[in-house]
């Protein structure tokens, strides 16, 4: 094992089940991961076993990651460092307005996994044996309901002659008295 990832001792793990909509960060402390995760890109599916054998028989999803400065890792980007390139409009460069074809030059991480990553998010593709705790066995509904009209048609199997505005998921709010909140729905 290489030298140089001797001084890496800490890496957060986010690990998210899109199925239950939970969560879970976990801190590795153990260089002999990172080495395996270096060299992998945005979009790789990798096993379980590379983090431990609490995650044995799973696959995970690389969705993103952060180095120790707080750069996020862009897709299509291909190298392991910060790189400065030229960004056009709409590409979440910066908060001003930019001119018709006008662009600037900001700095940006590579979708590679290098040895500067400090943080990795992975999604679940394929569930092991064990399940993980805080993500695998508790479920989290989802808060709001679709906004569309014919979106709620479709989750409720509605005809074009029912009124929408009856089956409108409502948010439940938790303040001193219990009220909730109805989306605006677009016809």
């Amino acid at each position: 094992i290489n030298a140089e990832y001797m001084g890496i001792l800490k890496m957060k793990v986010c690990i998210c089940n899109p199925g239950t909509n939970s969560q879970v960060s976990v801190q590795l402390n153990d260089y002999r991961i990172m080495y395996h995760l270096n060299g992998k890109r945005l979009g790789m599916e990798i096993p379980g076993e590379l983090l431990g054998v609490n995650y044995e028989g799973y696959v995970f999803k690389i969705t993103g990651g952060n180095n120790g400065n707080g750069f996020c890792m862009r897709q299509g980007i291909l190298t392991d460092k910060v790189v400065r390139i030229l960004m056009r409009r709409g590409k979440k460069v910066t908060n001003r307005n930019f001119m018709q074809g006008q662009r600037s030059r900001r700095s940006a991480r590579g979708c590679i996994i290098g040895k500067d990553i400090r943080s990795i998010n992975l999604t679940i593709v394929k569930h092991g044996s064990f399940p993980i705790q805080g993500v695998s066995n508790v479920s989290h509904p989802k808060q709001l309901g679709p906004k569309r009209a014919t979106k709620i048609k479709k989750m409720f199997e509605l005809d074009k002659r029912d009124d929408v505005r009856k089956y409108v998921v409502r948010k439940i709010t938790k303040r001193k008295i219990q009220s909730s909140k109805n989306t605006k729905v677009s016809f």
